[in-house]
């Protein structure tokens, strides 16, 4: 819109003379016109990106902060949930920012979707067997790894219901267990029971039959054992 200069009525762009006062329309109030427009354009894009960074910066703390509960895993595919969530987030704060509905309330969707996407892909990690598959895979991406100075669960191999489990003592090999009178599976795990760990616990309950191998510094095999939910007894199916 132009606005005449003497009597400050709003007329359309291409107007050459005002409609209500017959003053010719100068050539500076179309110059003001342009000159808005790029202000506004300006404007409108560093709220834009300030919406920008600010949606990135509350999304990497959010999920900072569930990682760091332990709700979800840095490396787990519930991770890809976050583009929800910063898209929900930067649509918001656009649509704050420039008091715009539509955007605003394409915020508000998106941050519902991510809200019961998150829930429910939370259900299934926790509560089936495909979710139990992936984060078997997503830990054996990440392997070795290393539990503390003395051991790491050093792979983790799949096929079909069979996982097997290595790990290895890294300061000690088996000659030295023998002569420390270590030389069966029970007497190497006699401080920790297999059968009440809530990780195989879960993927016996899931029909799994766990081998877990544990190996001295020298690559020679310590001590052997097969868990079932038939071997444990106390599982629940």
């Amino acid at each position: 819109m132009v606005v005449c200069e003497k009597c400050e009525n709003q007329l359309e762009q291409d107007s050459k003379y005002c409609t209500n006062c017959g003053e010719k329309i100068s050539d500076s109030s179309l110059q003001n016109l342009h000159q808005s427009k790029t202000s506004i354009k300006i404007k409108n894009f560093v709220l834009k990106s300030i919406a920008f960074i600010l949606a990135l910066f509350i999304t990497l703390i959010v999920k900072l902060m569930l990682v760091v509960a332990g709700l979800i895993d840095a490396s787990d595919f519930s991770m890809k949930t976050g583009i929800f969530l910063f898209l929900g987030l930067w649509f918001l704060l656009t649509g704050l920012f420039l008091k715009n509905n539509d955007k605003r309330n394409w915020g508000y969707g998106l941050l519902v979707f991510y809200v019961i996407g998150s829930i429910g892909l939370g259900y299934v990690i926790n509560n089936s067997s495909t979710g139990l598959d992936a984060r078997i895979h997503a830990t054996m991406k990440k392997t070795p790894i290393k539990l503390n100075d003395e051991i790491e669960l050093s792979s983790i191999a799949v096929q079909n219901n069979d996982v097997h489990m290595v790990y290895t003592f890294l300061n000690v090999s088996k000659s030295q267990f023998t002569d420390s009178g270590i030389n069966d599976f029970e007497s190497l795990t006699e401080d920790f029971d297999t059968c009440e760990d809530e990780g195989y616990i879960d993927m016996m309950k899931y029909g799994k039959n766990i081998t877990i191998s544990f190996y001295g510094n020298e690559g020679d095999l310590v001590a052997e054992k097969v868990l079932s939910a038939s071997s444990c007894g106390s599982v629940e199916g």
